[in-house]
């Protein structure tokens, strides 16, 4: 969410920035519903002042009536112009920094490559003929429907190694674990930004529980988040970085007829998600440093990558910078998203009410709220099948994997 002050104060600048992110905001309504709330709370406390009065005096009843109506009139209204204020606030995505790349997914930038794209002396297949019975999608259609699956064996230990190698390295850069709820009330989920997305980016994605009014997480972002949700942090332990390993669930609303078949894009699947609570100054810092473990963890498994820069429309609603890490697939001929970095700024902060004491000026900030991808296993199960495939139609694993098996 925006600071309501900011957008008084730079109402052409939100307008074009939702522009740039392909959002349509009704700024001009914004200001004026602020204009009016402002006016009726200064009206508001003229009548309970002038009540206050009346009854210290010997007061008209008539009038004492008169001013308790208009009072509950106008309480209602404000509540009425909150609600609707609101809800145009909550529309707002967050503003793209000004190094971001402005338009769609075409225009998103390629910042450098690491590594050859993997060549072979022979036709090389792709994941799921490698992996034969250890990706079973078919039994997993008759059991939950298309866009699940079971792994099996080897491909099973292959993501257990990955679980142990990935911990390893984050437990190296000072990452806290957490183990976290999977399921959500609303106002925890809003917070992350989800709920109020744009289009099949956003409710028409998640998985809901009507009975129990509750939500399947996408990504631990949407469950780390929320740790630390109407709290102070003591500034001394800033920045705090957390990791969290879960299942993520997506209704995919978005892909129809995209990558249908195999694990590449399904309605389960796991993930380690990096999440980090810091203060302005140290925000960037804090995305190159989740960049930095994004690569140490896809170039020590030795797989050709490309690192990009996010268009403005191809960023996640709650982002205001995103890189992505891609990494090569054989069969496919071309990079595929295989990590992701965003820096939210304070956007999310403010819906999670999460701040910290600036010791300079005593006055409580929002903090800046960070979110990255450790591994998604899937597709990272699929980028070593592929890259690491043999002649004969089997497939070795990293050399850094094999202390894990």
């Amino acid at each position: 969410m925006l600071d309501l002050k900011f957008i008084r104060q730079n109402s052409e600048l939100v307008k074009d920035g939702s522009r740039a992110r392909g959002v349509d905001v009704d700024v001009d309504k914004i200001l004026l519903l602020d204009k009016q709330l402002l006016e009726d709370k200064h009206k508001l406390e003229q009548l309970n002042s002038e009540r206050k009065t009346l009854a210290k005096g010997k007061a008209d009843p008539a009038q004492g009536k008169k001013i308790k109506q208009q009072i509950k009139k106008l309480e209602v209204d404000l509540k009425d112009i909150q609600t609707k204020l609101n809800e145009l606030l909550l529309a707002i995505p967050n503003l793209a920094l000004k190094d971001v790349p402005v338009g769609d997914e075409s225009d998103n930038r390629v910042l450098k490559s690491v590594g050859e794209p993997t060549q072979f002396s022979f036709e090389p297949k792709d994941y799921l003929t490698i992996a034969g019975e250890g990706i079973n999608i078919e039994q997993a259609a008759r059991v939950a429907g298309s866009r699940f699956n079971y792994l099996a064996g080897d491909i099973a230990w292959l993501q257990y190694a990955l679980v142990d190698y990935v911990f390893s390295i984050l437990k190296k850069h000072d990452f806290i674990p957490l183990i976290t709820p999977i399921l959500l009330r609303s106002e925890a989920i809003r917070a992350s930004g989800k709920l109020d997305a744009a289009g099949d980016d956003g409710i028409k994605d998640m998985y809901y529980l009507e009975n129990d009014d509750l939500f399947l997480i996408g990504t631990a972002e949407q469950s780390i988040g929320p740790y630390h949700m109407d709290q102070i942090i003591d500034v001394e332990k800033l920045p705090l970085r957390y990791f969290a390993y879960t299942p993520s669930f997506r209704r995919e609303a978005g892909s129809y007829g995209k990558d249908t078949k195999g694990i590449l894009r399904v309605h389960q699947f796991d993930k380690i998600e990096m999440y980090v609570f810091t203060n302005a100054e140290e925000s960037m810092a804090e995305l190159d440093k989740l960049v930095n473990v994004e690569e140490e963890i896809v170039s020590s498994l030795k797989l050709p990558y490309q690192v990009v820069s996010l268009a403005t429309q191809d960023m996640a609603f709650q982002s205001a910078k995103t890189i992505d890490i891609e990494v090569w697939v054989p069969s496919q001929n071309k990079y595929r998203e295989i990590m992701s970095a965003s820096t939210c700024t304070d956007w999310q902060a403010r819906r999670l009410n999460t701040r910290y004491k600036d010791p300079a000026t005593g006055k409580n900030e929002f903090v800046h709220t960070l979110n990255a991808t450790a591994v998604a296993m899937g597709r990272m199960i699929i980028a070593i099948i592929e890259n690491y495939q043999k002649a004969d139609g089997t497939f070795t694993i990293p050399k850094a994997l094999k202390k894990y098996i």
